[in-house]
């Protein structure tokens, strides 16, 4: 009985397909256990790890918190150990760190191949010191909260009050960053022109309304403004008001409210 010559070269098509299939997978398996294999060659291992510009911070927390990091796998099969695969991760590690640190205000790492890293940190500055009810921070020029505080006496860090219905922790700005500059702007401009030195300033209201601020300085008298008020037209108002009037009795003066553009209100102790 004769076969069926169709049925033959399908069967033959079958099996070069199914033998094409194995060569493919047989090839995609021993290039990727190659290149996993790569990955694992100690020669490319991270031996060596050394920190630059730690002050304050806790190093050996870091090294614990860099040494976490270098166990890890991606997929479970590429170790970040390998200098290779820790070059693609440096941004994960970089989060980390900021994250448990809120100390760092920014790090770089310098690959020294095949075995070594240099991390260099900078660490935030105190600008102020927040409290809020008991809690207490410190926060620098940014207005981000990098850790807690004891309720300070004196004038030794320039000393912020938070009467705002508002919660926050360490790692989150007290204030949007180019609100806090433009209040930076004005304090700084009123002690260039008055010879004045802040040393307080009270947050109140709402953030989301119209927040009240008051900064007052080391002579007694406070400057009032609000979360609306335009800082250029504020400074240029109070200049007019001091070469004017205020420099002649500034000791005396209790208050000067700059919230008005086109209106200022100050008051005289009695």
């Amino acid at each position: 009985m004769r076969k069926d010559p169709l049925r033959r070269s399908r069967r033959l098509k079958r099996n070069r397909f199914f033998g094409r299939l194995v060569f493919v997978s047989g090839g995609i398996f021993v290039f990727g256990a190659l290149i996993v294999g790569f990955f694992h060659i100690p020669y490319f291992s991270i031996a060596d790890i050394s920190t630059e510009g730690v002050r304050t911070l806790p190093e050996e927390n870091i090294q614990h918190a860099i040494r976490a990091h270098l166990q890890e796998k991606t997929w479970g099969i590429l170790p970040h150990k390998n200098f290779f695969v820790f070059l693609l991760t440096v941004p994960r590690l970089e989060q980390t760190l900021m994250q448990e640190f809120p100390k760092i205000e920014s790090l770089t790492i310098k690959k020294r191949p095949p075995h070594a890293v240099a991390i260099s940190f900078a660490e935030r500055s105190i600008w102020a010191t927040l409290c809020k009810a008991s809690s207490c921070f410190y926060l620098d020029k940014g207005g981000f909260v990098f850790g807690k505080s004891s309720r300070i006496s004196g004038s030794l860090f320039f000393a912020i009050e938070d009467m705002r219905d508002t919660n926050y922790d360490v790692g989150a700005y007290i204030i949007a960053p180019e609100k806090l500059q433009s209040i930076q702007t004005l304090l700084e401009r009123i002690e260039t022109v008055s010879g004045a030195s802040f040393e307080t300033l009270t947050l109140s209201g709402s953030d989301d309304l119209i927040a009240k601020y008051e900064a007052v300085t080391k002579d007694g008298w406070s400057i009032i403004f609000d979360s609306k008020t335009d800082t250029g037209i504020a400074i240029q108002n109070f200049i007019s008001a001091y070469d004017g009037l205020l420099k002649q009795d500034l000791a005396g003066l209790e208050y000067i409210d700059l919230r008005l553009e086109n209106k200022i209100f100050y008051k005289y102790r009695d």
